[in-house]
């Protein structure tokens, strides 16, 4: 395919906004369909903001980190149906995608991440992998996670609709940033291929391998110890602080739960609610709680005096008004809109 050579001055993806269409090179892949980014071909302070933004293009939006100031490389995305891939070799730097970015564009994917050169490192709910040239690990777009290297490195990132995975809920939470075992890259790599062959526009042709991707994350999920980085080996008191951490950072997130903070933690429901059981009661009852003092909080808040009840209540994890209500005026006696009133 021919390669069209990128105008400086129109910014990573030409003066349209469009990334140029380019070959990918090597690996085996389909040459067409690419499009691509190489910021050598611009100014070294112009660097790291075209790179943003070319991610952004072609894939989605991130934070660029860099210890030396600019990233120096290439990046290439390739689009099919509801799949993006995208390659880079480039020097050390960092996608970050922060709380408020991952509410936006990309939110609600899960993200295949393998090493191609150098080391790839991925963090994701305190958890640290590194990965070495043809392993792989996963994350949640959805959540706050960063992707890179202190070093030079070459990395291939295929982001998959989650819901299309029929994932068990909490599996992506107990996965992600964490190693995964040979075989399992295996069979992960040969039906990435497969999806990105597709010729079709649409999710139904690529249904099923897709569903085939979430029954190997499910199968290592099942079998726990497979990703080798699981926290049965926590003691209670550790277990606790790491759960309590967990539900305080997510009061707001409509997932938590105690099947969610399980899987966060990389444990069984049956060790979390053993752990917690003395020190915080129920974990459910728990996380009700706390998000009830949480709203209970806001109310009183001079800051949030223009903000709706409805709005705190979402807030504080409760998406249908009426029951957060109900929930409020069992435990303060009151509902919430006499309980602002009071504070005032």
């Amino acid at each position: 395919m021919r390669s069209e050579s990128m105008d400086p001055e129109a910014g990573p993806c030409g003066r349209a906004g469009k990334c140029h269409n380019g070959a990918m090179p090597g690996h085996g892949e389909r040459e067409s369909g690419w499009r691509s980014f190489d910021s050598s071909r611009v100014g070294v302070p112009r660097r790291t903001p075209l790179w943003e933004r070319a991610t952004r293009e072609l894939f989605m939006p991130l934070r660029i980190e860099t210890p030396s100031g600019h990233v120096s490389g290439t990046i290439a995305g390739f689009r099919s149906g509801p799949i993006r891939t995208i390659r880079l070799d480039s020097t050390a730097h960092f996608g970050v995608r922060t709380p408020d970015l991952a509410e936006g564009a990309g939110a609600g994917h899960l993200t295949v991440a393998f090493a191609v050169s150098g080391r790839l490192e991925v963090r994701q709910y305190g958890r640290r992998v590194v990965l070495a040239p043809g392993e792989f690990t996963i994350y949640d777009t959805s959540d706050a996670f960063a992707v890179g290297s202190r070093l030079p490195f070459g990395a291939r990132i295929t982001m998959l609709p989650s819901d299309a995975l029929n994932l068990p809920f909490g599996c992506l939470a107990g996965l992600a940033a964490r190693p995964f075992a040979p075989g399992a890259a295996t069979g992960i790599r040969a039906l990435l291929a497969e999806c990105e062959g597709s010729a079709g526009p649409g999710l139904a042709e690529v249904l099923g391998p897709l569903e085939r991707i979430g029954r190997i994350l499910a199968e290592s999920a099942s079998r726990g110890g497979e990703t080798g980085a699981r926290a049965d080996r926590l003691g209670d008191e550790e277990l606790v602080a790491a759960a309590r951490r967990l539900v305080e950072s997510r009061l707001a997130d409509r997932r938590l739960s105690p099947d969610f903070v399980a899987g966060v933690l990389g444990v069984s429901r049956r060790r979390l609610y053993y752990a917690c059981g003395r020190e915080l009661g129920p974990l459910a009852a728990y996380i009700r709680r706390r998000r009830l003092e949480h709203a209970s909080a806001l109310l009183r808040d001079p800051e949030w005096g223009g903000a709706s009840v409805a709005e705190i209540g979402r807030a504080s994890g409760f998406e249908d008004q009426a029951h957060f209500s109900r929930l409020f005026s069992r435990a303060y006696g009151l509902p919430p809109v006499r309980a602002r009133r009071s504070a005032e």
